[in-house]
């Protein structure tokens, strides 16, 4: 949108919401336009992506990350009219898809508790966003970016989220139970607590992670990377771990607290080594 421009997005219903100088202003019964915006995007493949654009950026305006409330308790689900506009955000490509290369920008948001089960946001830009509690069971966010956001006891149950970036993020107790994280990157990440039971890690990395405490078991791990992650007291019951790095050059992970790791296990890491 250009700057100095005053323009309104209107629906069947009157204004979703106006903006005057780069000024957003959420309008009476946002809700119920936010809906009429899905049913357009629906009817009009070549709206979808601009609704879904302007349904963002409504959404960064009515839900900022407040730092000061970053660690408020209790936490609070987003307004009805924020959550509705994540709804059909995240169900857009069930009718048609999005352009090439297309990136929902929702960076820095605060979304604690917000549903997103079962929805698209793949290569979604989530930096810096508070997610915490939120329900994502079943979303698919692969290659989407979540480096340095809040995701303390976020749910991702059976997620899809290969390529997708967790740099410096901070997960203690989230759960990835059989989530796909094919590739994904959880460098020098707070993942104390978290479980990956039976998740798909394959060429993921956790270098420089805090793992205390994480549950690996039966996790696919096969040229996953620990390299000097914490792994006190971190759980590998029956996980895959061919080809797994532990150990970098003559510095290597200290696996004396680890627990479920076997010696036939530990020959399959890479470089092999006896337990």
């Amino acid at each position: 949108m250009a700057a100095g421009c005053a323009r309104t997005l209107w629906t069947d219903h009157g204004p979703l919401y106006k903006s005057d100088r780069a000024t957003w202003r959420p309008q009476p019964r946002s809700q119920t336009r936010i809906y009429a915006l899905e049913r357009i995007a629906k009817d009009s493949q070549i709206d979808q992506w601009t609704i879904a654009e302007v349904l963002t950026a409504f959404i960064r305006e009515n839900a900022p990350v407040d730092k000061q409330e970053e660690n408020a308790e209790p936490l609070q689900r987003p307004r009805i009219d924020v959550q509705a506009a994540l709804t059909v955000i995240g169900r857009r490509k069930f009718h048609n898809p999005d352009p090439e290369q297309a990136q929902l920008y929702l960076a820095h948001t605060d979304l604690a508790r917000a549903n997103l089960a079962g929805l698209s946001f793949e290569r979604a830009n989530f930096q810096g966003a508070r997610l915490t509690g939120a329900n994502l069971n079943g979303a698919h966010v692969e290659g989407a970016v979540f480096n340095e956001a809040h995701l303390q006891g976020a749910l991702f149950f059976e997620a899809q989220a290969s390529g997708a970036y967790f740099h410096r993020a901070s997960m203690q107790g989230a759960n990835f139970w059989r989530a796909s994280l094919r590739g994904a990157n959880f460098w020098d990440s707070d993942l104390r607590d978290a479980h990956f039971f039976g998740a798909q890690l394959e060429d993921a990395n956790f270098s420089k992670s805090d793992l205390k405490r994480a549950c690996f078991n039966e996790a696919r791990l096969k040229r996953v990377s620990f390299l000097h992650a914490n792994l006190e007291a971190t759980r590998f019951w029956d996980s895959v771990v061919e080809g797994a790095r532990f150990l970098d050059g003559l510095e290597q992970v200290d696996l004396s607290k680890a627990i479920g790791l076997t010696d036939d296990q530990l020959k399959r890491t890479w470089p092999p080594r006896a337990g």
